[in-house]
């Protein structure tokens, strides 16, 4: 059987299950995510595309860059 891989010590089932602000996005970021889309779950970003994010009033390009690069720190790609 094999190893699932482990960043911060963390399975992938465990990061996919984190909340957002545990990725270390900026509150008003994380605010943004669950008053505009409900989003609190790691999981539940991963299924957005960059145009929903773009489509999130006041969410510009330097947001989006922030988001994408946390996840990327906790071992996910997009």
């Amino acid at each position: 059987m094999p190893v699932e891989p482990l960043c911060h010590g963390l399975t992938v089932p465990q990061r996919l299950e984190m909340g957002v602000p545990e990725l270390g996005v900026s509150p008003r970021i994380a605010n943004k995510l669950e008053e505009e889309l409900g989003v609190i779950y790691v999981h539940q970003l991963l299924n957005l595309t960059e145009y929903d994010l773009r489509g999130i009033h006041g969410f510009g390009g330097t947001m989006i860059e922030e988001v994408f690069d946390r996840l990327a720190d906790w071992g996910f790609s997009r």
